[in-house]
């Protein structure tokens, strides 16, 4: 919904997000008179839909993909105005029901399916979960939006994280800014958690790194859903996803103290040296630590880094002083 508005009123107002208690609210604040626009005919509106992160959105359906896309784009097209009134609805709810509405694609519904959506030689039974055109449409479009997808190789083939950052508060263009800054490829993580883990820092960093360039923005996030589409033969499978509660992070985010950032840094490191064959137990105990903030996991990972420190060398700049120490200390 904030990216249709976004697009809608051509980036001209601040859109909103807040949490709520059984819903989320879009709201652009200062504006007077309806939440609309020119229209969806402007070029960056296309080029929304000439984007190759469509294929992430239907990884499952493969070679179809760009019809679905074309399907998400015609019917906004054609609704987008009749989805904001009804969005102004407070009563306004998804209609989710096993018939008769749009099918989910596969990373919007992980859950649901073994395999692929599309035609298969397999034979599954499974409920998959459908909505009604308006809010199929809108899901596909947050997917793409507001989704990040971390694409990893491997000797057994390819595979997809897939991580939903859940928003506390947040102005759609401040997140539009983070997402690249938090999005990262190229290492290699022996596990789906540890992924989220890594992104889960990442994201803090890009929070901080906004804030200390002056934006006047309190974004926070509250937490981070995540899982891990992984290739199978010609199919794509679910692995068992999760969440990772964001509250210690996005603490260390907001704090003045500037030793913070080395504290990041440290915590990034444990994740690059342990993403190297061999020494995964430090990306394990650090991710431990960052789903599980407590002293017990925060002594457990510095042991293992210390066991680094003595048996293969740790360069000082990645080694905790009594400073960083007593930073983490205060906050856990």
């Amino acid at each position: 919904m904030a990216h249709l508005l976004y697009r809608l009123t051509q980036g001209s107002h601040d859109i909103l997000v807040q949490q709520g208690p059984t819903h989320y609210l879009v709201d652009m604040p200062g504006l007077r008179g309806p939440a609309s626009g020119p229209g969806l005919s402007r070029s960056e509106w296309a080029a929304d839909f000439e984007d190759r992160e469509w294929s992430r959105v239907f990884l499952t359906d493969k070679a179809e993909w760009p019809g679905k896309r074309d399907q998400v784009k015609a019917h906004l097209d054609a609704s987008a105005e009749s989805i904001l009134e009804r969005a102004r609805d407070p009563a306004w709810w998804p209609e989710l029901e096993a018939h008769g509405g749009r099918t989910l694609p596969g990373p919007l519904d992980p859950a649901s399916f073994k395999g692929l959506r599309g035609a298969s030689r397999g034979q599954y039974v499974e409920t998959q979960l459908q909505a009604d055109a308006d809010s199929w449409a809108l899901a596909c479009l947050g997917a793409f939006a507001g989704v990040t997808y971390v694409w990893q190789g491997g000797a057994q083939g390819s595979q997809y994280h897939a991580f939903y950052p859940v928003p506390e508060r947040l102005y759609y263009q401040d997140y539009r800014q983070l997402k690249p800054l938090a999005a990262q490829g190229g290492l290699r993580y022996i596990s789906s958690r540890v992924a989220a883990a890594h992104y889960a820092l990442r994201l803090a960093r890009a929070v901080r790194a906004r804030r200390a360039a002056g934006t006047a923005y309190d974004t926070r996030f509250s937490e981070l859903l995540y899982f891990t589409l992984f290739q199978s033969g010609q199919q794509y499978k679910p692995m068992p996803g999760g969440r990772v509660g964001l509250g210690l992070l996005m603490e260390l985010a907001t704090a003045p103290d500037s030793q913070v950032d080395s504290v990041f840094k440290l915590w990034d490191y444990a994740f690059r040296r342990g993403s190297v064959k061999g020494s995964e137990d430090l990306a394990l105990a650090m991710a431990d630590f960052i789903i599980h903030p407590t002293l017990q996991t925060f002594e457990a990972y510095v042991r293992v880094l210390l066991r680094f420190t003595v048996a293969e060398g740790v360069k000082p700049e990645f080694q905790y002083s009594p400073e960083l120490m007593e930073v983490v200390v205060n906050h856990v």
